[in-house]
């Protein structure tokens, strides 16, 4: 059994080093240098740590970010990861991040996309075995050709890796599809699951979001029994990104889920069941540039290419009609092609941004750990303000969740409760950010500033150079910046 590492959880799981196997990290958390990069170099002396991708975008059909592949690559060795995983979607267009893992369409030509990227991408990452992930879709595409267990056969026929089954996304699926969920499992290629993801999720609005958020439901442990049943026992992660309950109850669902792996058939009984279940596999999609079909293959990567850009504009617009002062980009979608597909539901499309609003909110209050940890204290619904603050506003190209967050704590200054530790998010913000027409950057120079506290005292802040150095705060009498020990250090 294993946990998906984040730093809410990390006192009683080190308290308790023996409760998982195993951890896995989601991987640009810890990419670059700094507190969470040794944090997490210093689990991999304790358990095995396994990268988790979120941005590759495996999917993307004009290509992957080398520079990330890299990247990811370095993180794997540095922390001798037996393997690494990533999802079979996309997140952007061209240059729009979407911020989300998009589904693709049903279609061979997003399978030649993934097997292609995926080969680009094995020549910079270390020779271990690399996992894909199936999402949770939020809209599907009108050139759907075949149904999602059939999708899957092709991805793995055509790359040659094997699978991480999100059972949580799974069951989403089968839910907002209307199909039996069970059933669905079955049309996978269970043969070729080497991992599993277990998580929680809720309805909202008729709709059954994988929240991550909320503990794992009866009928997702029911589907785990299932492919036990068939696989055999196989490693299990469960994963929890928010709402973070007491340790004693995700234990509980360790517990749970352990209790299943354990009560699996015995490998040579469970050996007979995938046999059983095994589906003949159609030949491989070759993704090389010189085969036959490769101008067909063109067209139809180019189609989608564009499609892909003029459905990340869609999706990043606001969920809401912008306020007079927001970036309506509306206008700045590009324009249809001749090969454009039809108009993707319009329902579909304003749940998908209703879907990227909650996960804004959730990722903008993450950085104002001042003014969450008072909120709570309060009892105020950050979570609920951030809803209606970002919702007028589209997110921006360059680092949207550090411009979201600096638009959010400026909202929450005029909070009388909030309006001292928003101020010190605010200054914590632009200390470590550079606001700009397409969003942030990080800031490389010194920076030195205040913020006046409604109580009289002046709080500075003092960021040496480089853009991941240390932060120093002083508080002083509103008279002065000297005469006394700096506060806290960060």
């Amino acid at each position: 059994m294993g946990l998906g590492w984040r730093r809410e959880l990390a006192a009683p799981l080190l308290t308790s080093p023996h409760a998982v196997g195993f951890v896995e990290v989601i991987a640009e958390s810890c990419l670059n240098p700094g507190p969470l990069r040794r944090e997490v170099l210093g689990l991999a002396e304790i358990w095995p740590v396994l990268p988790h991708g979120i941005k590759l975008s495996l999917g993307s059909a004009d290509g992957i970010d080398e520079h990330h592949a890299r990247r990811l690559g370095e993180l794997a060795r540095v922390l001798r990861a037996p393997l690494i995983s990533e999802h079979v979607a996309f997140t952007r267009g061209r240059d729009r991040d979407i911020g989300h893992l998009t589904q693709l369409p049903l279609h061979r030509s997003a399978v030649a996309v993934v097997a292609r990227n995926l080969a680009k991408a094995r020549r910079l990452l270390p020779d271990i075995p690399f996992l894909l992930e199936n999402p949770a879709w939020t809209l599907r595409w009108p050139e759907d050709e075949m149904d999602e267990g059939s999708f899957f056969h092709e991805i793995v026929h055509a790359t040659g890796c094997e699978l991480l089954l999100d059972i949580a996304n799974l069951y989403a699926n089968a839910q907002n599809s209307g199909c039996d969920p069970l059933s669905l499992l079955r049309s996978y290629p269970l043969n070729r699951v080497a991992m599993v993801h277990i998580a929680g999720g809720a309805w909202r609005e008729g709709f059954y979001v994988d929240t991550h958020c909320h503990p794992t439901p009866s009928p997702v442990f029911d589907l785990l029994r299932e492919l036990v049943r068939i696989r055999g026992p196989l490693p299990v992660v469960l994963e929890r990104d928010g709402r973070y309950p007491p340790f004693a109850e995700l234990a509980t669902e360790l517990a749970q889920a352990q209790s299943i792996l354990e009560g699996a058939p015995d490998r040579r009984a469970a050996d007979e069941s995938r046999q059983a279940h095994r589906t003949h596999l159609p030949a491989p999609i070759d993704p090389r540039p010189e085969t036959a079909t490769a101008a067909e293959r063109r067209i139809s990567t180019a189609d989608l290419a564009t499609q892909q850009v003029r459905l990340a504009h869609l999706l990043t617009q606001a969920a809401r009609p912008a306020a007079p002062c927001g970036r309506d980009e509306a206008a700045s979608a590009p324009p249809s092609s001749q090969h454009e597909p039809q108009a993707w539901d319009p329902r579909d499309l304003d749940r998908s941004r209703s879907v990227l609003l909650h996960k804004r909110a959730d990722e903008a209050i993450d950085l104002l750990r001042r003014s969450r940890s008072v909120a709570e204290t309060q009892h105020i619904d950050l979570y609920a303000l951030a809803l209606e603050r970002l919702g007028s506003l589209p997110p921006a190209r360059q680092l949207p969740t550090v411009v979201d967050a600096l638009y959010l704590v400026r909202s929450l200054k005029t909070q009388r409760a909030l309006a001292t530790a928003a101020e010190l998010d605010q200054l914590t913000l632009q200390a470590r950010f550079v606001e700009h027409s397409e969003g942030a950057s990080a800031r490389f120079w010194p920076y030195l500033a205040k913020a006046q506290q409604a109580h009289g005292e002046t709080t500075w802040v003092w960021k040496p150079l480089g853009p991941r150095s240390a932060l120093r705060f002083f508080s002083r009498p509103a008279q002065g910046l000297f005469g006394g020990s700096p506060s806290r250090t960060s």
